[in-house]
């Protein structure tokens, strides 16, 4: 059972390399229909 995110909610994306996070950053969520996620992110 998939989960969804509401719309206006923030969520961290990262980019994890070799195990490791190399990068993250704060996002809002845009939509989400528990499949795909769409946030819009700087």
């Amino acid at each position: 059972m998939a989960h969804t995110l509401l719309p206006g909610g923030t969520v961290t994306v990262r980019l994890v390399k070799g195990e490791r996070p190399k990068v993250s950053y704060p996002a809002e969520v845009l939509g989400d229909d528990g499949g795909h996620l769409v946030v819009r992110a700087p």
